[in-house]
């Protein structure tokens, strides 16, 4: 079944504040979705647990955020979504209508992975499983679910496609990874709900201050300060695939498009993936929750959804040589990779070494920071072990290509850091004296 798109859209997007919930709301009020070939935006609501306001937020929201939410067509709602009454009015149309396109950007863990089992399931789980089914009966034509990528792989899995059989992967030791699969399969089991997950990149761009790349350009700017060599782990050809901020965008809408055009039944038939239930790599060693029974607002560990899935990254191919070589060559830093030795002690003791480099971090930034005017920064150098243990962003994007017919325009390079360290300083969060 096709269906054609409509001339206007009330767009929804939920959660996400502290990463692509402000580029996505900047580029929908943009010319962006006319250029893709519409819809056009009639208007946006914009819901987390944030309180944002001009006179003050309980986040750190960047100037251009703030100032789109006071355009006409923006609607910003504070709201807790684990409250099913205050979830259900969240769908409630708008004065421009019945919501069409849904962004769901929520989930636990965005800033740190060290988040309790407990937490991921009851907020990010359950959270989009409910989230979800609300969509379906608002009759949303679109639904979007986006998964950072939190499930790492190891050296030898290669390229990650999305048919890939997740039972023949590796977890990372944290239970991030695992329940944002869970949170997958909960969408995915809403029957009739036009959906798709994007498993996206590191995302970075303008105004991201969370993720696998934004801390490591600020270590290039700290490094440069110091006049100190860069020196990681592990090896060069550590993939760590990237994407800009922007292409997401284009990714995202581009697969809401394609949604609104068919019923679940023909996306599954063009795009669909099987999510069957696993376990989690740490269960019975201190997990605390029931994840091996049938929970509510969770797919039941014997169903087998089947959904789109869409792998989501730029033609870079992005590794630890290409990332390290681009940041050296931007801020003008010697860098490189430390010895075997060193390596071989991370091995064994991967938090001991990562303490000790947080520790040599945060002292490097105070001393920093005493000798400018910024006295409150979004930005962290803190990087947790699965930051920094040795698995691979690794991502196969053919599909997402041949499918939607999406291809990313952002490469990683100077220009692109000097966007983003512009829109820094333009919130007051990076000196302008580099």
């Amino acid at each position: 079944m096709t269906d054609s798109l409509p001339s206007e859209v009330n767009v929804l997007i939920l959660g996400g504040v502290t990463h692509l919930a402000r580029p996505l709301l900047a580029w929908l009020l943009s010319d962006e979705p006319a250029r893709l070939g519409g819809p056009t935006v009639k208007h946006v609501r914009m819901v987390d647990k944030f309180l944002i306001a001009k006179e003050g937020s309980s986040t750190f929201v960047d100037p251009p955020t703030i100032a789109a939410i006071s355009d006409a067509r923006v609607e910003y709602q504070q709201a807790n979504l684990n409250i099913p009454a205050t979830a259900a009015r969240v769908f409630e149309p708008s004065a421009s209508g019945p919501f069409d396109f849904a962004f769901d950007l929520t989930g636990e863990g965005i800033v740190s992975s060290d988040v309790p089992a407990q937490l991921l399931l009851e907020r990010t789980v359950k959270l989009a499983g409910s989230l979800a089914a609300l969509a379906q009966k608002a009759g949303v034509k679109a639904y979007v679910r986006d998964t950072p990528p939190f499930w790492k792989s190891k050296v030898d899995e290669g390229l990650i496609q999305e048919s890939s059989d997740v039972s023949k992967r590796s977890l990372p030791k944290g239970p991030r990874a695992y329940f944002y699969y869970e949170a997958e399969r909960a969408v995915a089991s809403i029957e009739g709900l036009p959906a798709a997950i994007l498993r996206s990149a590191g995302v970075w761009g303008p105004a991201q201050y969370h993720g696998e790349l934004p801390p490591r350009l600020a270590l290039g700017e700290v490094y440069r300060i110091e006049k100190e060599p860069i020196k990681i782990l592990w090896s060069g050809d550590l993939r760590l695939n990237t994407l800009h901020s922007q292409d997401w965008c284009t990714a995202a809408w581009s697969v809401a498009r394609w949604l609104a055009q068919r019923d679940r039944a023909a996306a599954d038939s063009q795009a669909g993936e099987k999510l069957p239930a696993i376990s989690p790599r740490d269960k019975g060693k201190g997990l605390n929750v029931e994840w091996n029974q049938d929970l509510p607002n969770c797919c039941p560990r014997a169903k087998v959804p089947t959904v789109p899935v869409f792998n989501v990254a730029d033609d870079e191919d992005t590794n630890q040589q290409k990332l390290l070589d681009a940041i050296g060559s931007f801020f003008g830093v010697e860098t490189g990779f430390v010895n075997a030795a060193i390596n071989a002690w991370a091995k064994l003791n991967l938090s001991s070494v990562v303490d000790e480099m947080n520790e040599k971090h945060s002292e490097m930034v105070a001393k920093i920071m005493a000798q400018t005017e910024i006295t409150s920064t979004p930005f962290t150098l803190f990087l947790d072990t699965e930051a920094v243990a040795q698995r691979t962003i690794a991502l196969e994007t053919t599909k997402i290509k041949n499918v939607i017919g999406w291809k990313p325009a952002r490469r990683l390079d100077d220009s692109g850091f000097e966007e983003m360290i512009s829109s820094f300083q333009d919130a007051g969060v990076w000196a302008k004296n580099r």
